[in-house]
């Protein structure tokens, strides 16, 4: 028999506590299907086991550039779609929006085109309007056709470029490619391309990106938070993904410490000065939350923001998190560990904070089954 792996979350939730929030804490299994777009809308109650009588609600993940589509013009059609289904059915979903990787071109001084052109493996782009010029050499292309962290090498002509990398798929003028190129117009929120990954990562204490996220989270909590079928948030500003990861290379660690104390954020003896940095912008963050989603539970997804031979300090700045955000939201601050580790233990640091704090905070964790 074959079967299909289908990752879930579940949140154990085995004491109510006295908080401000009015929402009940999530309670149960959840579904995880892949991340929404307006490419790949969730589609209908059958495309998902939303009428499966084990499973509790679905954790929803889209990108801040899927929701924000310009400066202050915002799709929420996707979500929509999830609480409908979610009201439907009478189950409740969890929903999370990357701001990291997932951060809108126009944020990053991108101006996009949609008339490219490419072939699968070829390392070139063509566009009859971008208009290439010397200057372009070395930026970033952003687009669904190039691995992430793309760049133009070579301007062969004003329609025509070589990348950094052979295209991913074929474009053609009927079904021409979207793409960006990223910091062309100037005073773009500051990113870094990360070494081991290719992502393209805003720096969280940049102050545009810092201002326009905030600004995402006073929106979406104005829509979505008094909606009964919306039963927890995943924090986002200040990771990657849904993780609370930043860095692992150490060229990358080294670029967001020299960046943290350009910004006049200073390195004590625990910790470096890029995560004195990210523990500020973390507590920023989850403030805005607070203030945005007040009936609504608020999750945290634990790692650690620097890895590779920083990973102490890396652990070291995510347990003064927890230990924070504990203290200052009471019963508000949940934690969740999505780390699918077959021989994790409960002394692993993540699954320590979640089993001591289970009774007093919202927790959850996630695991692999077959489906």
């Amino acid at each position: 028999m074959m079967f299909v792996t289908r990752f879930l979350c579940l949140f154990f939730l085995l004491a109510a506590t006295v908080h401000a929030q009015v929402k009940p804490w999530p309670r149960g299994i959840m579904d995880l299907p892949g991340a929404i777009s307006a490419k790949s809308p969730i589609g209908g109650l059958a495309d998902h086991p939303w009428e499966n009588p084990n499973v509790d609600g679905l954790r929803i993940r889209t990108g801040w550039e899927n929701t924000e589509t310009a400066d202050n013009v915002f799709n929420w059609v996707q979500i929509d779609e999830c609480l409908a289904n979610a009201a439907a059915v009478g189950k409740f979903i969890g929903l999370g929006v990357v701001s990291g990787f997932d951060a809108p071109a126009w944020l990053l001084g991108g101006v996009t085109f949609t008339d490219g052109s490419s072939t699968l493996d070829v390392a070139t782009l063509t566009s009859p309007t971008a208009a290439f010029v010397s200057s372009d050499v070395g930026k970033v292309i952003a687009s669904d056709n190039y691995l992430p962290g793309t760049t133009i090498v070579s301007v062969t002509s004003s329609t025509v470029v070589k990348t950094s990398s052979g295209a991913t798929k074929t474009s053609t003028i009927k079904k021409p490619a979207v793409f960006s190129i990223l910091a062309r117009k100037p005073g773009g929120a500051v990113f870094r391309v990360l070494t081991d990954s290719g992502g393209v990562m805003p720096v969280p204490w940049d102050p545009l990106f810092k201002s326009k996220w905030k600004e995402f989270i006073v929106a979406s909590g104005a829509r979505y938070d008094n909606n009964p079928q919306l039963q927890y948030m995943v924090m986002a500003g200040f990771q990657q993904t849904g993780e609370c990861y930043l860095a692992s290379a150490s060229e990358d660690i080294a670029f967001f410490d020299a960046s943290a104390v350009a910004a006049g954020y200073e390195a004590t003896d625990l910790l470096p000065a890029g995560l004195v940095a990210w523990e500020a912008i973390v507590k920023e963050m989850v403030a805005q939350y607070m203030t945005s989603f007040k009936n609504t539970p608020l999750i945290i997804t634990g790692a650690r923001p620097y890895g590779g031979d920083q990973q102490l300090s890396g652990q070291r700045a995510m347990n003064d998190i927890f230990d924070w955000g504990i203290s200052t939201y009471p019963g508000r601050f949940g934690i969740m560990n999505s780390q699918l580790h077959v021989t994790s233990t409960p002394g692993y640091y993540l699954n320590a904070r979640i089993l001591d704090n289970h009774l007093t905070e919202p927790t959850g964790i996630q695991f692999l089954c077959n489906s």
